[in-house]
């Protein structure tokens, strides 16, 4: 009996979404597939936003004097469109698990991170300058900033303090040099070695936690659903 029901079901449902959310939402909808690649959670990624982040990664390829002209040009290109949208993914991940865990950054954490590296630069206009260079506003250039933050504050609190005995770092130790015998003046070396190490295997495992936990919503996906409402695109 509710196999017989369902499909008649599902079609009165999808009718009635049809009535609900009419044309004015249709289009609306169908605005979204043209500009949102995906979403992450609750966080867009706009075509827009990915546009913006090829233009940057095009400036710091030119600059280290790598060709983006003829057909290994245009390979470079897709990958770097990938690697593009990758990057703005990874930040939405940590992005909408800071809301989860209620870490927030204030304009005064942006800030205090932002005039550590102005003092970097012989003067402020001097570092505007090397923004510009890689194709960066000051205001894209402190959103960065926020995100990096951001991912910073969540993979503090997600990975945790790290600690290592005297006898793990002896081994790390054995397993690189292939000796047995630590030299007590590098222990501090290789006791930091070893942490850094622990740290990036944990963020790894972090950032392949999230991918699952908030997969993304490609923006292909509305096309589907639209058609599935209407019948056409």
């Amino acid at each position: 009996m509710l196999k017989r029901l369902s499909s008649p079901i599902i079609t009165l449902v999808s009718l009635a979404i049809i009535l609900i959310i009419g044309t004015a939402a249709l289009t609306f909808l169908l605005y979204l597939e043209k500009n949102v690649v995906a979403i992450v959670g609750s966080q867009e990624i706009t075509v827009q936003e990915v546009e913006k982040m090829v233009e940057i990664y095009k400036k710091s390829f030119e600059k280290l004097g790598v060709s983006l002209i003829g057909e290994e040009g245009k390979e470079r290109l897709s990958k770097i469109r990938k690697l593009a949208l990758e990057k703005l993914i990874e930040d939405k991940l940590f992005i909408e698990r800071a809301r989860e865990l209620n870490i927030f950054i204030t304009d005064e954490q942006v800030e205090k991170k932002i005039n550590v590296t102005i003092k970097k630069f012989p003067s402020r206009e001097e570092f505007l300058k090397s923004l510009t260079s890689v194709g960066m506003s000051e205001d894209t250039y402190r959103m960065t900033v926020r995100t990096n933050i951001t991912k910073e504050e969540v993979t503090k609190r997600e990975i945790g303090e790290i600690i290592v005995s005297s006898e793990e770092v002896r081994i790390f130790y054995s397993n690189k040099t292939g000796k047995d015998n630590l030299p007590k003046e590098e222990e501090v070396k290789w006791e930091s070695l070893l942490k850094e190490k622990i740290k990036a295997d944990r963020e790894e495992e972090l950032i392949k936690g999230l991918w699952k936990k908030y997969p993304p919503f490609y923006g292909g996906k509305w096309k589907r659903i639209i058609y599935k409402l209407t019948g056409k695109i």
